[in-house]
This record gives C-alpha cells, sequence and structure tokens, in this order.
C-alpha cells in the first residue's frame, strides 16, 4: 500500500487565515504549503484553549505565520523559521528548530492597553536565532509568567515600537533572568508588577522595576536604572554606573521594611530620591538637605547617613521617615544622591 502525503494547500490573490481548534503530531498532515497567497496565510485558533504542535509538519514557504487568538494556547513550531504569535490568554510557546520570531504588537500609546496576557516561551530547538520581536505605532506589553537562561530566545528586539516595550510579569512571584539574552533598542523595560519578584537584567542599559511586593532585583553590567517599587526589596546595580531610584518614602520603608542596596559603588553609582517631597508640611516638591553623619536637628527635609542607613526626616520631628540599608558603605558622599 503506498501512503500519499496530504498537504494543506492555501491559495489566494490576498491573504489566507486557517482556522483550526487543534492540530497534533498525528494529524497526518506533512505538509502546509503557503506559495500559492499572494499575501500571508495565517494559522489561527478558535478562541478556546488551543494545543497546535506542527513539529511533524513542514511548512513551505516563508509567509505562513501561527496565532493562537485567545484561550491559554499550547502552541508548537517546526523545523522552519516560525512566526508565532500567542495572542490573548496565558499562553506556552516553544518554536523548535529555526530562526523563531514571536510577535507581539501595539497601536495603543497608553500602557497597557496592548496587553494580551501572559506566555511561557521556551524554545527548544538547537539551531537558528531565536527572537522576540514587538511591532507597532504605540506601546507594547509583552506579559511573561517566567523568563529563564535555558528559555532559548536570544533576542528581544524592540526596534520596530515607536514607543516602549514592557516585559511585565503576571503578578505571582516571576523569576525573570535575561542575562543570556540581548536586548536590541533602547526602548525595552522590565516590570515585575506584582509579586516577590527574581529579575535579572543583562548587558544592555536596562531599566528594571519591581513593583509591589519583596523583590530581588539585579541590573548585570551596564548603566542600569532600579526601581524596586513597593515593598523590601533587595537590589544589585552589577557592573557599571547605576542608577537607584525611590519615588515616594514608602519605596523605601524602614526598618524589617527597608529597601536595601546590596553592592553601591561610591565611584560610580547613584541614590536619586527626588522625587520624594522632603518637607510634607509645605505644598509642593522640596529637595533633601544632606547633614552628613549629624543626627537630626528638628528640621524638616534633612537626610543623614550613619551605620550603612541613608535616612530621612520629612516632618521635622527628628525621626527617620525611612531607612535606606547601603551595604558595605560607611561614608557616602552627596555627590552620590541626587536630593
Amino acid at each position: 500500500m503506498v501512503t500519499v502525503p496530504i498537504p494543506i494547500v492555501a491559495k489566494g490573490a490576498a491573504n489566507v487565515d486557517i482556522g483550526l481548534k487543534s492540530f497534533g503530531v498525528n494529524s497526518g498532515i506533512e505538509t502546509i504549503d503557503g506559495t500559492g497567497v499572494a499575501g500571508k496565510v495565517t494559522i489561527v485558533g478558535d478562541g478556546s484553549d488551543n494545543t497546535f504542535d506542527f513539529s511533524n509538519t513542514a511548512f513551505v514557504g516563508n509567509n505562513i505565520q501561527i496565532n493562537g487568538y485567545w484561550g491559554n494556547d499550547n502552541i508548537t513550531g517546526n523545523a522552519a523559521n516560525n512566526v508565532i504569535i500567542g495572542g490573548g490568554g496565558q499562553d506556552k510557546l516553544n518554536g523548535g528548530n529555526g530562526s523563531d520570531n514571536y510577535l507581539y504588537t501595539g497601536y495603543q500609546s497608553n500602557e497597557w492597553n496592548t496587553f494580551e496576557g501572559y506566555d511561557t516561551i521556551t524554545d527548544t530547538g538547537t539551531t537558528g536565532t531565536d527572537t522576540i520581536v514587538a511591532k507597532g505605532t504605540g506601546n507594547v506589553d509583552i506579559g511573561l509568567k517566567s523568563f529563564g537562561v535555558n528559555s532559548g530566545i536570544e533576542t528581544i528586539d524592540g526596534t520596530g515600537v515607536a514607543g516602549k516595550v514592557t516585559i511585565v510579569g503576571d503578578g505571582s512571584d516571576n523569576t525573570l533572568d535575561f542575562s543570556n539574552t540581548a536586548f536590541v533598542g533602547n526602548n525595552i523595560e522590565i516590570n515585575g508588577y506584582w509579586g516577590n519578584d527574581n529579575i535579572t537584567g543583562n548587558a544592555a542599559n536596562n531599566v528594571i522595576i519591581g513593583g509591589g511586593g519583596q523583590d530581588k532585583l539585579n541590573g548585570g553590567s551596564g548603566e542600569d536604572i532600579l526601581i524596586g517599587g513597593l515593598g523590601s526589596d533587595q537590589l544589585t546595580g552589577g557592573e557599571g554606573p547605576d542608577r537607584f531610584i525611590f519615588n515616594t518614602v514608602d519605596e523605601i520603608g524602614q526598618g524589617a521594611n527597608q529597601d536595601n542596596i546590596l553592592d553601591f559603588n561610591t565611584g560610580l553609582d547613584t541614590i536619586d530620591i527626588s522625587g520624594i517631597d522632603a518637607n510634607s508640611l509645605n505644598a509642593g516638591n522640596q529637595s533633601f538637605t544632606f547633614i552628613g553623619a549629624s543626627d537630626f536637628s528638628s528640621q524638616a527635609g534633612q537626610l543623614r547617613f550613619y551605620g550603612g542607613l541613608l535616612c530621612g526626616d520629612t516632618n521635622g520631628d527628628s525621626v527617620s521617615d525611612f531607612q535606606l540599608a547601603i551595604a558595605g558603605v560607611y561614608s557616602l558622599p552627596v555627590t552620590n544622591i541626587v536630593l
């Protein structure tokens, strides 16, 4: 008995959409052929929790993309250079071999308006360069549940976005490690959102925001900006001149809830508290007055450093309203502080 290969053949003068509820390694389809289409061929899910596995099916033509649409989809590509779009939902995406692109788009200027759900990307392929590609005329939000050194993604490319690309956690205790992934473009930032996140940057000049929760942030090498947000955070700038930004008294905290900078370098790094109103008794945003190791003297807006703690008095009662712990530093010049 002769087995005849069974293809899916797309034809048309424009774009063609192929709607599928499911597709697996045992679907019996050897080929999906898009060469008869002048435009783009999109394999699209039905909005439920679709499972698509094309690892036993070859794509013919370079105009085929996979879009899970809505639902919590599980999508596996093949040896081709796949374009995979998770769409809405908490998707699991794996391009396999080839140089795969995971595409996120956005056309709104407001943050979160382009958000489409939290994905887990693990590219198990051993060939090609795999990339998360952001495109759009506004901002683009890339939701991730986890991302590690073994995610198989070599590059995250934000150059196709007119606005900002935000990689955002899902509100749980996310681990996001980009130390093996390069960023292309200077418009990419990482935001853990809520949860006790563990976030590691790469050699780029990262912007890392912890959000709420007790976060551990590590900028890696490069000129990084670290913003712990609310909660007791552990902040490591890594190599290079880094900036630690605190926008409110509550972001720094004190006592058991205080933030900690673990590797502050007085020759390179900067603490920026210019967003905090130094004098809560007056309207507006006043700057702090640094008094070195001296005691507070009932003057609102005084800032002192003693015993490894940077402390501020914002109401003039000579009691610290925040305490920032700076490990291994015993003398802090005012030149390291943006008041």
